[in-house]
């Protein structure tokens, strides 16, 4: 209906019922046998900025950094099997990470950070060696999510949102904020100078710092500190919690291809790809194709098939579809 974004429950009463004419077929988003040879997604905008409709306001919002990476390690090689694209699939590499590399460069730079014992060993770690993957275990996963949580709360005054998760709009406002240190508006807060908003970076970077030499910063996505959590949907907020939730280690962030979102300030992930699944069209009888699921096969969580995939899952290993 005019208005509406079909983003939020609305009564059911049919005055909410679509109103206007469907989109011809022919004009939906499509594309037939590209140049590229192959078709990539991943919840990203698909449709060109001059696309007449709006399918849906939906999109992630991560300025398609999963897809673009998607697309880049298909486009590495001519030739692709099962094997390369469960690397694909596993690829916790984080596209985001790698886009805030100048404005954290910055920030490090910076006479505040530069005069700090702090600062410096944020910066250190973070521009030394890291390779920007958010694998499990790694200490440079735990000391970016720090200081983006704290990019993150930057716009909060506006928002109303303690975290506003948006990455492009992060890295858009931060690199606004180093480029012209104006004192206009800032983009990350508009109460703010974009040098307030620069200032506010370096203090971040100089906050993780401490924890870091104060012991407090621990590795990424182990089991004892911020693990990947198999709630259940219907009993998590329960005293039932403790026997249908399941554990287990996590990596990645929002911007992977095997995409490990988390929650603030905790750091523990609560969404991500639950099934995966590869189909291989080398043979007419799809020999070949693989899958796993999170947890199992089963909901009764008496049975050994309630869980049974779950170290699979975590492995990055896959059962051969019947």
């Amino acid at each position: 209906k005019k208005g509406h974004t079909g983003l939020f429950p609305v009564p059911g009463n049919g005055s909410y019922d679509w109103e206007a004419e469907f989109v011809p077929f022919e004009e939906l988003p499509h594309v037939t046998n590209p140049k590229k040879g192959f078709i990539a997604s991943a919840n990203n905008q698909v449709q060109p900025s001059c696309y007449g409709f709006v399918p849906t306001c939906d999109w992630d919002s991560m300025d398609g950094y999963r897809a673009q990476k998607i697309s880049s390690l298909i486009a590495a090689s001519n030739r692709h099997s099962v094997e390369t694209f469960i690397d694909i699939q596993q690829d916790v590499s984080s596209p985001f990470a790698e886009s805030m590399q100048n404005i954290l460069t910055q920030a490090c730079d910076s006479q505040y950070v530069v005069s700090s014992i702090d600062g410096n060993v944020a910066c250190e770690l973070l521009l030394g060696s890291w390779d920007f993957v958010m694998r499990t275990g790694s200490f440079e996963a735990t000391i970016f999510s720090l200081w983006v949580e704290k990019l993150f709360q930057a716009p909060s005054s506006e928002t109303g949102i303690t975290y506003w998760e948006q990455m492009y709009f992060t890295k858009k406002a931060f690199e606004e904020a180093f480029r012209t240190k104006s004192e206009g508006s800032a983009l990350c807060n508009s109460h703010w100078t974009n040098k307030q908003c620069a200032r506010y970076a370096e203090k971040a970077l100089i906050e993780v710092g401490k924890l870091v030499r104060a012991g407090k910063v621990k590795d990424y996505g182990t089991l004892n500190n911020n693990p990947c959590v198999f709630s259940s949907q219907i009993f998590s907020h329960s005293m039932l919690d403790c026997l249908m939730s399941r554990f287990t280690t996590h990596s990645g962030d929002k911007s992977s291809i095997n995409v490990g979102g988390v929650d603030y300030p905790s750091l523990i992930q609560s969404d991500g790809p639950s099934y995966r699944h590869i189909i291989s069209f080398a043979r007419k009888d799809f020999t070949g194709s693989k899958f796993v699921n999170g947890l199992g096969q089963n909901g009764n969580p008496f049975l050994n098939s309630y869980d049974n995939m779950l170290q699979a899952w975590t492995d990055g290993d896959y059962y051969d579809m019947a």
